[in-house]
């Protein structure tokens, strides 16, 4: 008898057109939009080599290599053009050029008036690092000479730290990216309606089916079983071919370990049903206002976790982290980004158990409810 329940409400579930739209034709449509208007936003933000014109009035070899290290490389931090000071000047006047960097007695830098202010305030602080370094050993080699190549040494390895790249993760870091994960919790969150439709079609007072099975020799609780397995099957199904349309279609990174999407996924797909089953299960309150209830607590949940604002997340994490604990939207959220940021796994595991404790809670609490239904007529 499970096997019979599970076949025919796994074909409801999917004959149901309207719940299937907003579990997976309305995801591929967000999808679709944030990818046309995010694709090339990041791209546009990377950092690239600043362009600076260099002047030499007097040669300092020094300086030279310094620059000579700051401009190699893929990360390269400058691009240096070496020119004349009356072609530098000229090409500052017109825009061609941000800045220009004059080598003399002094080392100094001139600014076009359209100079992008943090571009200046990196080539700046190359020059005064380099100009302090630079007098400490003309005083050094002044006062103890027989000191000066181990002063130079250890002055050369504080600038080589100060301008080395340290990554902190391998990972994507693009900022976008998180609505994406939001995204496909989304979809996964909005399944909760077919533990809704589950729960009111096994309800007497609600729907014919509903009275039907009220008057089955079937347990009530093989029932629930069967109907949120299947249930389960369908939202894990709709997540699949989200997850899929976004890594290969869109093309968005969703780091090396997004094959664990999956899994996470499916125990996502327990949750979200068991929670929808666990509302349509609460008293006796019509179908329209137990959907209205499910869809505020999904979309404002979705809200809380970053769906419209990426940082929601992290300022909900700074004020009230307690919220996101118990926000299922927020935990799948960060299992994912967990999944393609973090190194290791000690975030993904307290997600992933954290969404186990809500399944079996709301589980738990959908059954019962159910269970404990009596009517004197159908």
């Amino acid at each position: 008898m499970f096997f019979h329940n599970f076949k025919y409400r796994l074909l409801q579930t999917v004959r149901a057109k309207e719940i299937m739209f907003w579990a997976l034709g309305f995801t591929i449509i967000l999808g679709t939009l944030f990818y046309a208007a995010f694709g090339n936003i990041y791209e546009s933000e990377k950092f690239t080599a600043i362009p600076v014109a260099v002047v030499t009035e007097k040669e300092d070899k020094s300086f030279d290599e310094l620059l000579n290290a700051l401009s190699d490389g893929d990360g390269a931090l400058l691009s240096v053009q070496y020119m004349d000071s009356s072609k530098a000047y000229e090409m500052l006047e017109e825009g061609e050029i941000e800045m220009a960097v004059i080598v003399d007695e002094k080392i100094s830098l001139r600014i076009a008036s359209s100079s992008d202010s943090v571009s200046v305030s990196i080539v700046s602080s190359v020059i005064d690092e380099y100009t302090s370094k630079a007098a400490i050993i003309n005083e050094i080699a002044k006062t103890n000479p027989k000191d000066l190549d181990n002063a130079i040494k250890a002055l050369s390895a504080d600038i080589t730290n100060a301008i080395t790249e340290h990554k902190l993760t391998d990972a994507n870091m693009n900022g976008y990216t998180d609505y994406f994960f939001n995204l496909i919790a989304m979809g996964i969150m909005f399944g909760s309606t077919f533990g809704l439709f589950a729960a009111l079609h096994s309800q007497g007072n609600l729907s014919a089916l509903g009275a039907r099975r009220c008057v089955s020799p079937t347990k009530k609780i093989v029932s629930a079983l069967a109907d949120n397995l299947a249930t389960v099957v369908s939202v894990f199904g709709c997540s699949v071919v989200t997850i899929v349309y976004v890594k290969f279609v869109l093309g968005v990174d969703l780091g090396n370990r997004f094959l664990l999407f999956f899994p996470t996924a499916f125990v996502a797909s327990f949750m979200s049903v068991s929670l929808g089953y666990a509302v349509g299960s609460v008293g006796r309150l019509s179908d329209k206002a137990k959907e209205g209830i499910l869809l505020v607590f999904t979309l404002f949940g979705g809200f809380l976790s970053g769906l419209m604002a990426n940082s929601m997340r992290q300022l909900v994490e700074e004020s009230a982290p307690i919220v996101n604990r118990i926000n299922p939207a927020a935990v799948l959220t960060d299992s994912f980004y967990a999944l393609a940021v973090c190194p290791n796994y000690d975030r993904y595991v307290r997600n992933l158990t954290t969404m186990l404790v809500m399944t079996a809670i709301f589980t738990t609490f959908g059954i019962v409810l159910s269970r404990r239904k009596k009517y004197a007529s159908l």
